[in-house]
């Protein structure tokens, strides 16, 4: 994957980068809000993520030969945020585990995608960090998911702000 190619994305990646820094900010300044409204933020925030990377792989495909990734990243999005719209009445604790499995299993694809690069490719170590972010979360909220529901919406929040915020400066430098 060359860097003219992924400069083609950029935007996608940028609003991507966004919406994560949008729902990682109300998570962190709004604690107070129901778990309802943090479900559907997440489903939504789910959801519109597994699109955009969906797209992504199709455009990819042609050029990246990892573009499945992508795919299985896109459709693992939308099908937990389709999960959680249509199971409104969701425990705290299957949110909780919804969340960790897929920070585990977008972190690991992050890392096949940013390890399996070859060259030298603008950003990789970017990919390669939300990747391991997304990782060391998700386990931890695997090993520890009976903690206060503020502490994990301050987690999911800061996880959210540290991937988008990474995002956007991937966005950014390829962009250039």
């Amino acid at each position: 994957m060359n860097k003219n190619y992924l400069s083609k994305y950029s935007g996608v990646i940028l609003f991507r980068g966004i919406l994560a820094i949008l729902f990682g900010l109300i998570a962190l300044f709004w604690t107070g809000l129901t778990i309802k409204t943090i479900v559907v933020l997440f489903a939504i925030y789910a959801s519109l993520s597994g699109i955009i990377m969906i797209i992504g792989s199709f455009s990819a495909k042609d050029h990246h030969e990892k573009w499945w990734i992508y795919l299985l990243n896109g459709i693992l999005g939308i099908i937990i945020g389709v999960l959680i719209f249509v199971w409104p009445a969701i425990t705290v604790l299957t949110l909780i585990y919804f969340v960790a499995i897929w920070a585990v299993i977008a972190g690991i694809m992050e890392l096949i995608v940013g390890f399996s690069t070859k060259g030298e490719v603008i950003g990789k170590w970017l990919l390669s960090t939300v990747g391991a972010i997304s990782l060391i979360v998700g386990i931890t909220i695997l090993f520890f998911p009976i903690i206060s529901l503020e502490f994990i919406v301050w987690v999911i929040g800061v996880y959210a702000l540290i991937f988008g915020i990474s995002l956007t400066m991937f966005s950014f430098q390829i962009k250039k």
